[in-house]
């Protein structure tokens, strides 16, 4: 995909739904997370990120959400961060 990233940014409300990566679809935290890493590495285009590079912070992304379920378990609540509030849960210890 050859897209702004500045500009899927701005419209990311309707834009993280063509973002694909190896032939999935991808979960707008997920294309935010992308999007903003090209950014900070002063990338203009998509086309300038590597299909490695995206693994490497889908990666991330997991392991960090995974973190966040662990200490949530622990707790017994979980925060969920969404783009415009947040929500806590009780969580069951398993």
């Amino acid at each position: 995909m050859n897209a702004s990233i500045q500009g899927a940014l701005n419209q990311l409300n309707k834009s993280y739904l063509a973002f694909k990566h190896r032939g999935e679809s991808m979960t707008k935290i997920q294309v935010k997370t992308v999007l903003e890493y090209g950014l900070k590495r002063g990338y203009e285009s998509t086309n300038q990120l590597s299909d490695e590079e995206v693994d490497n912070i889908l990666k991330d992304l997991l392991i960090k959400e995974a973190k966040k379920v662990s200490k949530a378990q622990s707790q017994g609540t979980l925060t969920i961060s969404g783009l415009n509030s947040d929500k806590k849960y009780k969580v069951p210890k398993f």
